[in-house]
Parts: structure tokens; C-alpha cells; sequence
């Protein structure tokens, strides 16, 4: 709910404050969306708002950000440091199946917020397009946009799962 109602606020307080300079007699600025035109401001905007909303920027850099001190604070990588070896590729491979794993949790967590940000934002897409089936009880319609919407969050879910089990060796048992 946070997400939405600062969708609501972004959208009319940006409406408001062009409107207001529009009346005062500036002209129309080229990027302010008309209500049926796409707009790069209104997509970016959405943009924002489901990666804030699932989280991705906080939630993500914090879980990152651990990983990362985890490894830096681990032995092996001080021993390769001692020895003159570069720490990047090393730490980059240990982070890794971190990176995998919080892509596959920000798939799941992104896809609900995008059907409300798309219709808030007024941008064409699949969430909007469910939106309105919803809204006119168009069941077929809602089936399929549903289950192609799970096909294509469980397929990136499962290519970030193995993508994680192939990175961390621990996950891949004994050979």
C-alpha cells in the first residue's frame, strides 16, 4: 500500500505542479505525458516505484552489502591478499550465488507491484491490460494474463535458482 499511494501522490502532484506552471502561461513541456501518450517520465517513474516497492534498493544494497563484508572479513580471502593475488575475481565469485538468490527474490516481489504501478501510471502493459479484465470480469482474459505472468516469474525464478545452485559449490553436493 506505501507504494501505491506515493504512486498517487508522485502522479498528481507531478500533474499538479506542470498544470499550475501551464496555467500561469508557460508552455506545455515536451516530456509531460498527455493521459493516452507514452511518456519516459511516467515509465521511469514507474520504474522507480516497483523497485521501491519490492524493496530492490534498500532491502538489496543492506543483503548485498553483507555478503560482500562477510567474504571481505574471511581468511581465505586475507590469505590471497598476503600472497599479492588480486582480491576482485575472488570476491566477485564468493558473491555470486548472493547475486543470483536476491534476483530470483526481487523477480517474485516486483511482479505483483507492477500490475498496480502500471494502471496508477497510466502505462500500457500486461498490468494494466489485468487491471481492466479484472475489472470487467473478463475471466478468460484474467486466466491467461495470470498464468502467463506466473510461466514467466517461475522461468526467471528458476533460471536464478540455477544459476545460485551452479555458482555455490556447496549447494551442488559431493562430485
Amino acid at each position: 500500500p506505501p507504494t501505491f499511494l506515493a504512486a498517487l501522490c508522485a502522479v498528481h502532484g507531478l500533474n499538479a505542479v506542470v498544470f499550475e506552471a501551464w496555467r500561469a502561461g508557460a508552455p506545455r513541456p515536451g516530456w509531460f505525458p498527455l493521459p493516452d501518450a507514452p511518456s519516459a517520465v511516467r515509465t521511469l517513474l514507474a520504474i522507480a516505484l516497483v523497485a521501491w516497492s519490492a524493496g530492490a534498493l534498500g532491502g538489496a544494497q543492506s543483503r548485498l552489502a553483507a555478503a560482500v563484508d562477510r567474504v571481505r572479513e574471511s581468511d581465505w580471502l586475507s590469505a590471497i591478499a598476503v600472497q599479492g593475488a588480486g582480491t576482485a575475481r575472488p570476491l566477485l565469485r564468493a558473491i555470486l550465488p548472493e547475486l543470483f538468490a536476491l534476483g530470483g527474490t526481487q523477480v517474485l516481489l516486483s511482479a505483483g507491484a507492477l500490475v498496480v504501478t502500471e494502471k496508477l501510471l497510466g502505462l500500457g502493459g500486461a498490468g494494466r491490460m489485468l487491471w481492466d479484465a479484472s475489472l470487467a470480469r473478463d475471466l478468460p482474459l484474467v486466466s491467461s494474463l495470470v498464468v502467463g505472468v506466473a510461466l514467466v516469474v517461475g522461468g526467471l525464478r528458476l533460471t536464478f535458482d540455477l544459476a545460485h545452485r551452479a555458482a555455490d559449490p556447496r549447494l551442488r553436493g559431493p562430485r
